[in-house]
């Protein structure tokens, strides 16, 4: 996992060289990251798995934004939610992209069993 954890802290730090490039990177436990939405460094191997595909994938964020995006609307519809049940369907939509990233055979976006939403 220490290796892994490498790969995540790399990616991070790119990330931040590419959004404030003419700003210090600040440590890993700065409060400065949440400038730029985080809340915590990811603590669940989904999360870490994410980083992980972003290091090596520079579009690993469009297209989980896309499958998270279909696959939130496959859920609304599933559901024939309305508007009050809008944080239970963001909920479970996170909680099925969260199962998918911690799959063991993923090692791209196009590996998640949601990614075949988006040729729907």
């Amino acid at each position: 996992m220490s290796g892994n954890y490498i790969v995540s802290k790399d990616a991070l730090r790119k990330l931040w060289r590419l959004a404030y490039p003419d700003r210090e990177l600040p440590s890993l436990k700065s409060e400065l990251w949440k400038e730029m939405g985080w809340q915590g460094r990811p603590t669940s191997l989904a999360g870490v798995r994410f980083l992980e595909l972003l290091g090596v994938d520079e579009m690993a964020f469009d297209n989980l934004y896309c499958v998270a995006f279909q696959m939130m609307d496959a859920q609304w519809l599933a559901k024939r939610a309305s508007y009050m049940e809008f944080n239970e369907v963001l909920k479970s939509t996170r909680t099925q992209l969260e199962r998918e990233l911690a799959l063991e055979d993923v090692s791209s976006i196009k590996d998640l069993p949601a990614y075949n939403l988006l040729n729907q």
